[in-house]
């Protein structure tokens, strides 16, 4: 099972129904508004054991909403970590390393896959991202890859990861 599936499983368990928000308090998540650049929507940390998720001002709600389900993941995610590595800024700008270079892209790629699945749970009647968008109140790029992730072999899709059409 991958960290996106384990993550999803764990905030499904306790959480279903809930919204973003309702998730941030019950995990003791702080939510702060601060100017981080245009560079960055939003920013999760844990240090000293104090979790906080810093959405950048000039966001709309849907877009807040959609940047705090991406920094739920990261949260979740050090849950699951044996021993886990705060993600936060500092850590991104001096990773010297290919792997952890890698790995950050990776996560921040899972994490908008997660967030598009969490944020839109069910999309079995919706057959475009429109009908996605409409549904939820989601933006077009969660929409895209909310349909895009319909088919990936992790939530149910073909065995090689992609539709029959895509082969």
């Amino acid at each position: 099972m991958g960290a996106i599936e384990r993550v999803f499983e764990i905030a499904m368990k306790k959480y279903r129904g809930y919204t973003v928000d309702e998730i941030c308090e019950a995990e003791g998540i702080e939510i702060r508004s601060d100017e981080m650049g245009k560079r960055y929507f939003g920013l999760y940390t844990n240090l000293y054991g104090k979790a906080v998720i810093n959405v950048r001002p000039d966001l709309s709600l849907q877009e807040a909403d959609e940047v705090k389900g991406h920094e739920l993941y990261h949260h979740f995610c050090l849950q699951l970590a044996d021993n886990p590595v705060g993600y936060n800024l500092a850590t991104e700008r001096r990773c010297a390393s290919p792997f952890l270079s890698f790995y950050m892209r990776r996560e921040e790629r899972d994490a908008d896959i997660y967030a598009a699945y969490f944020l839109c749970p069910d999309v079995s009647d919706c057959e475009t991202y429109y009908d996605i968008m409409r549904k939820y109140n989601r933006s077009k790029p969660v929409a895209k890859l909310r349909m895009v992730a319909e088919k990936l072999s992790l939530y149910g899709g073909p065995g090689n990861g992609f539709s029959e059409k895509e082969r």
